[in-house]
């Protein structure tokens, strides 16, 4: 894609390829009981009933408030010892009310281990064996930036500016907006 770039020699060019989802080598994550969160909330997935969402960060608060609403009872895994950490204070009482409200179970400071047909397997921060039942499982453990080789573009001189996911924190859509003002800006 860069060499296609260079026949029209650009001046500058920004990257913003996106992200997509990532997630560790956990026990069982390629089951058929597992569900992306990205393909949860874009509709190209389907779960119900009894639903672990592992990951408490925001994707994973979304999904997990989105799934109670359809009527799912939704447990969230978090490894941290908060649901939702660094979540800003106006939006966070008003999730935890919602989760409140449609009966949403919070797990912080728990470690997956294992991913069953039948269960999640986590590990507590005293180190006891935690087996939550479920139907399905939802990762929403974070997004990596999709690569994009810039390489020939450097090395012709093009100045390279990346913004959003591919410039630092991927999937956080405060940093995406200032990063492409930023570049916009200096162009």
């Amino acid at each position: 894609m860069a060499e296609m770039l260079m026949t029209d020699k650009p001046d500058a060019v920004i990257v913003a390829t996106g992200a997509q989802s990532f997630a560790p080598a956990i026990p069982g994550r390629d089951g058929v009981n597992v569900a992306d969160a990205w393909d949860v909330l874009a509709g190209r997935r389907e779960v119900y009933g009894r639903v672990a969402v592992i990951g408490g960060g925001l994707v994973g608060c979304e999904t997990a408030e989105y799934l109670a609403r359809q009527g799912c009872r939704v447990s969230v895994v978090e490894m941290l010892d908060k649901i939702a950490d660094g979540e800003s204070g106006t939006v966070l009482p008003t999730l935890l009310e919602s989760f409140r409200a449609c009966g949403v179970q919070q797990l912080p400071g728990h470690k997956v281990e294992q991913i069953r047909l039948d269960a999640v397997v986590c590990t507590d921060k005293e180190g006891n064996t935690v087996e939550l039942p479920c139907d399905h499982v939802v990762l929403a453990l974070g997004a990596r930036p999709v690569a994009f080789d810039t390489k020939a573009l450097e090395e012709a001189g093009v100045r390279v500016v990346r913004v959003g996911d591919c410039a630092g924190r991927a999937a956080d859509l405060d940093n995406a907006t200032k990063t492409a003002y930023d570049a916009a800006c200096t162009l």
